[in-house]
């Protein structure tokens, strides 16, 4: 039996103990489409119905339930599966990894209404669990199967309809979205504080050093560290879906949010200051495992993009039943980011 980690914080100390164990994106039944990472992961993904397609679709695997959502990691792509590929009310969820040569390892995982992350640089999968009142980060990594930490997190929840908070995992931090103020909590010294540019009862949507911040007027992405505004969105006439790609190098805004999306879909680069404007797409975009491309996947056809030029090429797949919210792609939002409702 092995043994893990375990932080818990009394009355502000922390005692180390050790403990037994036995860990986009998206939400609607169909097709899906994923992040960036290395070798071990497909460079581009997507899945319908029950059916995983990596790269240009000419390898596929057929899942045990539907995908309803997909995650990089930096050893393959993380597939969460349910029984009918719905967000709400769709638990109990299950996961299933993938190499890009098509191995599936099933995980011994299986998470209820709550808002699971990856960060694609790393192994691992992080969630959030109510113990006794009390709120618990999990930590697991996918290539052993194993939970590498529980940490204990200040704060209380009780918004979004969740059973838990939604969390975001950053390297050694994991963003969990608790009531009023985010904590940020290290899950390898199990040490927590207060996030002050992360505000609290919000989905903590939060890649490589940047956030974004949802607000009354306008959606801003800012920098984690010092809080300074990279780029901010109006909201006053139109909602416009804010998103950030999955290392946090690129933000993209698209009116409406997930299927059915309006307008065009513009992508910033944050470092450049510059942006490109690319056609709609109903069932939205997804991210390469490089975090430099963006594509949309249309009846036989995927459209791959640079993200930074705008610069598209068509490439033929099989052919995409034609009916709504029927592709996943990877997005490194959540499907359930805006209380229960996001899709990547």
């Amino acid at each position: 039996m092995s043994r893990l980690p375990t932080w818990i914080r009394r009355a502000g100390a922390r005692v180390l103990a050790a403990a037994c164990t036995g860990v986009l994106a998206l939400s609607h039944p169909g097709v899906s489409v994923a992040h960036p990472v290395p070798k071990a992961t497909p460079r581009i993904s997507y899945a319908v119905g029950g059916t995983v397609h990596l790269g240009h679709g000419a390898t596929t695997v057929r899942m045990p339930e539907f995908a309803q959502s997909l995650y990089y990691t930096s050893v393959g792509l993380l597939v969460r599966t349910n029984k009918d590929g719905s967000s709400d009310g769709g638990a109990p969820f299950h996961f299933e990894l993938v190499k890009a040569h098509g191995k599936v390892e099933k995980l011994g995982v299986t998470l209820g209404e709550v808002v699971p992350s990856t960060d694609p640089k790393q192994p691992y999968l992080a969630w959030a669990k109510m113990k006794g009142g009390h709120i618990r980060v999990v930590v697991r990594n996918v290539r052993t199967d194993r939970n590498v930490a529980v940490v204990a997190v200040p704060g209380t929840f009780d918004w979004g309809g969740w059973i838990a908070p939604p969390v975001a995992l950053v390297g050694n931090r994991v963003y969990v979205g608790t009531n009023d103020q985010t904590q940020v909590v290290n899950w390898r010294t199990g040490r927590a504080r207060t996030s002050t540019t992360v505000p609290g009862s919000q989905f903590p949507d939060v890649h490589g050093n940047h956030a974004v911040v949802d607000g009354a007027r306008s959606t801003r992405v800012v920098n984690v560290a010092s809080g300074r505004v990279l780029l901010r969105v109006s909201q006053k006439h139109r909602f416009t879906f804010v998103q950030l790609s999955p290392d946090g190098r690129f933000a993209t805004a698209s009116g409406g949010m997930g299927v059915g999306v309006s307008g065009p879909f513009t992508v910033y680069n944050l470092r450049r200051g510059t942006s490109v404007r690319l056609h709609k797409a109903d069932s939205g975009y997804g991210w390469s495992a490089g975090g430099d491309r963006v594509y949309r996947v249309n009846g036989s056809t995927m459209t791959i993009c640079n993200a930074t030029t705008g610069d598209c090429h068509a490439t033929h797949i099989p052919a995409v039943p034609p009916i709504r919210a029927s592709v996943t792609r990877g997005s490194p939002t959540s499907p359930e980011r805006s209380p229960r409702h996001q899709v990547g």
